[in-house]
């Protein structure tokens, strides 16, 4: 298999995190996030998400919780933070944040899994809802699925690409369609 062409410090970041390789990968990702700026959602949720694999929980944390301030919206922003939360025992506020997360991005299957079981122990009338989240989100098409995952990350103009690209193989596709319709009358939606 041909080695992945990989253009930017973030590119080689999210390979070497790819292979396990937890000290590149941070070498990489903490490099290109002092070239860019200092909230670059991409650079500081990467290093989130290296920090928490490393076990720097309360650093990862904190990170996770910067970014929630600055991208509210964004789910997997809160999941990552609810990982945080559950490595260091904090159940009640991890659910909250994943909570958060697929109210943010329903299509968040992490979280969707995580909080079925704990609604299987705590809250069981929720659980079906959870279960059926996560089967829905499995039988949809990868290709709508990462349109609709650059939607709900707020890259509106990634999410359009997405969508006709797949409504040129998929024409008749409910979903891809009201995507498209909402591309193109949100008010807050950037170019």
């Amino acid at each position: 298999m041909p080695e992945p062409v990989v253009d930017s410090g973030l590119d080689q970041a999210k390979l070497a995190l790819a292979r396990g390789q937890l000290e590149l990968a941070w070498a990489k990702a903490s490099e290109a996030a002092r070239q860019l700026p200092p909230d670059d959602i991409e650079a500081s949720y990467l290093c989130a998400v290296i920090l928490r694999l490393q076990g720097n929980l309360q650093e990862a944390l904190q990170r996770t919780e910067h970014l929630a301030q600055v991208y509210p919206r964004i789910g997997r922003v809160h999941q990552e933070r609810g990982h945080c939360l559950r490595s260091l025992g904090q159940r009640d506020a991890a659910v909250a944040a994943y909570e958060q997360a697929v109210a943010c991005n329903p299509l968040l299957t992490t979280p969707w899994q995580l909080l079925a079981a704990h609604y299987q122990e705590h809250v069981p009338d929720k659980v079906i809802e959870a279960q059926n989240k996560c089967r829905e989100i499995e039988l949809m098409p990868m290709a709508l699925r990462a349109a609709l995952a650059a939607y709900y990350d707020e890259d509106f103009k990634l999410a359009e690409e997405r969508v006709r690209a797949f409504l040129m193989t998929t024409p008749d596709n409910p979903a891809a369609m009201r995507l498209l319709g909402k591309r193109g009358r949100g008010p807050t939606l950037r170019a």
